[in-house]
């Protein structure tokens, strides 16, 4: 299976820790435009090329798309690259935590989320509520940055995120979705860019909370239209459209 997916996606994010009035349901993405596609294929059977138009499908889960989240904390730059350094790397327990880069161009900073896994895996506990068990050997978030003046880094000088995460998954909900009775191994990668950032009075964020219309695709001046590992597959759905 390959699943290839374009989200417009609005969050609501307070500045402060509490404010009256919001709601923190809000922070949670939600989706007001997809353009995506699916690709199934069996040894048995057909292959089978398909678009996604409803928002809520049953491969949500496989999109990732909810791990999308713009960098709300901001983050300071490590001593080691105020003194000039090009690049520092803060170690985790087995593996490195976080490594950060800085050119004159872009600022960088990769989480390693598994970099206490001693295996470098990790089996979260709570999926299995879902029906799910999924063994993670890979889960890294990576963020780029304008660079700042002061070292400091968040929604104002925000350029893009990447996510890279494997797992090998199986549990009843991977038999009822895929029909199989073998685990079955997910690569997913995920890009996010900000588009527009509007700042908001509590009673503005009221009133557009109400909103749930669709919204236009809007790439903005960094995200690319070039995908070379979904390109066969887009390739093919609009030959076959």
């Amino acid at each position: 299976m390959q699943l290839f997916g374009e989200y417009m996606i609005v969050y609501y994010y307070p500045l402060k820790k509490k404010v009256k009035g919001y709601k923190k349901s809000d922070a949670y993405p939600s989706v007001r435009a997809l353009n995506s596609c699916l690709r199934l294929a069996k040894a048995s059977s057909r292959d089978t090329i398909m678009r996604i138009t409803d928002v809520v499908n049953d491969y949500d889960l496989l999109s990732h798309y909810t791990l999308a989240r713009p960098p709300v904390i901001s983050i300071e730059e490590p001593d080691k690259i105020k003194n000039g350094a090009t690049s520092d790397t803060i170690p985790g327990k087995y593996w490195p935590a976080c490594i950060t880069t800085k050119s004159p161009n872009i600022y960088r900073a990769t989480y390693d989320y598994l970099c206490d896994a001693e295996n470098h895996t990790y089996t979260p506990g709570f999926l299995k509520i879902f029906g799910l068990t999924a063994d993670f050997s890979t889960k890294n978030f990576s963020y780029a940055y304008q660079p700042s003046e002061n070292g400091r880094y968040g929604l104002d000088n925000f350029l893009y995120a990447t996510l890279n995460m494997s797992y090998t998954a199986r549990g009843k909900w991977i038999k009822k979705l895929f029909m199989v009775d073998r685990p079955i191994t997910v690569n997913t990668y995920v890009e996010w860019y900000p588009v527009e950032t509007t700042y908001l009075t509590i009673d503005e964020y009221k009133e557009m909370r109400k909103d749930n219309d669709p919204i236009k695709f809007d790439k903005g001046d960094i995200a690319s239209d070039d995908f070379p590992a979904a390109a066969p597959l887009l390739r093919r759905l609009n030959t076959d459209n």
